[in-house]
């Protein structure tokens, strides 16, 4: 773990997102500091009025001050889909391990609820959960928990299995160790670097989510601030007053853009085989200065 967070830490852009990311967290944890008006606030006089220095990035159709708006829509486009990403990683995390460690039956039914589960396509489902349960950011939150969690477990289902015969894991096993303890100590330590890399990689999806269903009108209700909605509100003003799509659109591109990349810079501190080949390019660089 410590190997690869030291190799992350020489990779500029994993540092430059993983900056990005952490600001934008805390401004939206403390987006009451931050923010420099009540983002519900309607101000009809000021009807799709430009930057000032009141209104940074200026009103929108109903006269709402825009930077406020984003700072606060932080907490529903960002932070509850970390809290979603989290739960759902939870439980991957332990279905997967029961599933991979114990295997035997426990782990053909838990496998076999998995089928189940991802024999159905995730959109679909997605919006189907949604009309069912009505529109809302808790439904759609739980949409995808529930057609999420059976991925990420036959994932590390799979992960924990590339361990669980290793020589460490079987002399635990034979010095008497409880599982607890051999699941907490050498399991879960090896595999996080995986969960790692999927959680990054796939809370940008989800924020692209979140946000698309907004944008159609399934998610966040106004007059709660959120990107996606924002969005929506801005296209029928496109024409006229196109600004109104950059804060938000370029707020979700960030966002997006900044977990990818992070996730893809964890995965290549964990690739050996991109590891050897960096070694080899610069052993080649050298002779060729040598030379």
């Amino acid at each position: 773990m410590m190997n690869v967070w030291s190799k992350i830490k020489k990779d500029r852009i994993a540092v430059s997102c993983l900056a990005i990311i952490l600001m934008i967290i805390i401004v939206g944890i403390f987006a009451n500091f931050f923010a420099p008006n009540d983002p519900l606030e309607i101000n009809a006089t000021l009807k799709f009025d430009g930057p000032s220095w009141e209104y940074p990035l200026g009103n929108d159709q109903l006269g709402r001050c825009m930077l406020s708006r984003l700072i606060f829509g932080i907490r529903t486009s960002v932070l509850f889909v970390l809290v979603a990403m989290f739960a759902t990683i939870s439980i991957g995390t332990i279905l997967g391990i029961i599933a991979g460690y114990f295997k035997g039956k426990v782990d053909e039914v838990i496998m076999r609820v998995c089928d189940i589960v991802l024999s159905f396509p995730s959109e679909v489902m997605t919006l189907a959960i949604v009309g069912m349960f009505g529109t809302g950011l808790k439904n759609i939150l739980l949409a995808c928990i529930l057609m999420k969690w059976a991925w990420f477990a036959r994932v590390f289902r799979s992960a924990v299995m590339k361990y669980t015969d290793k020589n460490y894991v079987m002399f635990s096993k034979a010095s008497g160790c409880k599982t607890g303890h051999i699941l907490r100590k050498h399991i879960l330590p090896a595999i996080f670097p995986e969960i790692a890399v999927m959680a990054s990689n796939n809370i940008s999806s989800q924020i692209l989510m979140v946000s698309g269903l907004s944008f159609l009108g399934l998610g966040v209700q106004a007059p709660t601030p959120e990107w996606g909605m924002m969005l929506s509100e801005a296209k029928d003003a496109m024409l006229i007053h196109p600004y109104q799509m950059l804060p938000s659109g370029i707020a979700i591109m960030v966002m997006a853009v900044s977990f990818s990349f992070l996730g893809d810079s964890i995965r290549d501190a964990m690739d050996v085989k991109h590891e050897g080949y960096a070694l080899k390019k610069n052993r080649f660089k050298r002779k060729r200065l040598a030379a």
